[in-house]
């Protein structure tokens, strides 16, 4: 009897002891991996490499591979040497950019926008609010594998709120690097950055002083709401925001362009729920540099016009990537685009305001 008394005090103690240890080696689980998602910045800031990287967009219906030469140095110092294109049309393989208009318009508020959230490549600025990442991602471990011939942990961010997507990251698991990234939604890789070969010492190339030559001669400065009254043009900001997102950035940029002498004022905002991003451009629609951009810009073409009677004509554009929205109202061409569905932004757009600006 007390053989038999003592077997079912053991049994009794694995049914219940079981679920806790499972439970328990979850919860590690996902400490080590929101410990090690917290190293990452500063591996990415700190470390010296030579890497040859690779972009991959499936935006166009099939991969289309930018491949680049990668020199950094601390503190985030890079220098980058583009080698070439795979999987494009012959007429583009020469070209680095993307070839989507919604990367075209992704690429043209990054210049205004300035460094921060939406520089490409940056793993060390989409992820600087590990708080908000955590609010609204479940960080988890997902195993070991080999990238570039180093081993690597693999950690998944598993969104929170319905429709968005999620990212897949490997970490070099003796030093942190981020050596690949994957965006991800219902089993479909949208966009990847992944490394094909590196080495960890310094290189002996020459960097420059950060100054980031762009095609515009852009100026810039945080401002407040407040401040979007003083400006010449129309500006509108949201009263709504998709689920989990926060404003990062307020941002007025002015630009040059040799050969035009009218200066470009633009209004830039940035939001995020610590992983995804969404940007929002605004700028005077009858600014000749701005109409000289567009018609630079292949696929781009005009905005659409406001129609009869104030009525608003949008275009909407989406990819895999994301999507985008562009219309004019009020003489004030406005784009938002982000990592968001298309019902999402169009929520955000339609819930704009206008601040009293254009005096």
């Amino acid at each position: 009897m007390n053989h038999a008394r003592a077997a079912l005090m053991v049994l009794s103690f694995g049914v219940i002891a079981g679920p806790i240890a499972y439970g328990l080696l979850s919860d590690a689980k996902v400490l080590r991996a929101r410990q090690i998602f917290a190293e990452i910045p500063a591996a990415e800031r700190d470390l010296a490499f030579t890497a040859v990287r690779t972009s991959t967009s499936f935006d166009s219906g099939s991969p289309v591979t930018v491949i680049q030469r990668v020199y950094g140095a601390a503190p985030l110092r890079r220098k980058v040497e583009f080698i070439g294109v795979e999987g494009a049309p012959a007429e583009k393989r020469g070209k680095p950019a993307a070839f989507s208009p919604f990367m075209f318009l992704v690429h043209i508020q990054t210049a205004l926008a300035g460094p921060g959230l939406t520089r490409p490549g940056s793993l060390t600025a989409r992820f600087a609010d590990l708080s908000l990442v955590a609010k609204n991602y479940d960080i988890v471990g997902a195993g070991r594998e080999s990238v570039a011939g180093r081993e690597a942990d693999v950690i998944d961010l598993v969104p929170r709120h319905a429709g968005r997507a999620g990212y897949r990251v490997w970490t070099d698991r003796e030093n942190r690097f981020p050596l690949r990234y994957q965006v991800r939604r219902d089993g479909r890789t949208l966009f990847e950055v992944s490394t094909r070969s590196i080495t960890f010492e310094r290189p002996d190339v020459k960097f420059t002083d950060g100054v980031r030559r762009e095609f515009i001669d852009i100026q810039r400065e945080a401002v407040e709401v407040k401040d979007l009254e003083t400006l010449k043009f129309r500006t509108f900001l949201p009263s709504e925001l998709p689920a989990g997102f926060v404003q990062r950035e307020l941002t007025a940029a002015h630009g040059k362009m040799p050969g035009v002498d009218e200066t470009m004022w633009a209004v830039s905002a940035t939001y995020t729920d610590g992983v995804a991003s969404i940007m929002l451009l605004e700028f005077d629609a009858n600014n000749k540099l701005w109409k000289q951009v567009q018609r630079w810009l292949a696929g781009l073409g005009d905005a659409p016009p406001a129609g009869e009677k104030g009525k608003i004509v949008a275009q909407r554009i989406s990819s895999r990537g994301g999507c985008a929205i562009r219309m004019t109202m009020e003489g004030t061409e406005i784009i938002a685009s982000g990592q968001v569905s298309p019902e999402e932004l169009e929520r955000m757009v339609r819930s704009l305001k206008r601040i009293d600006g254009g005096k």
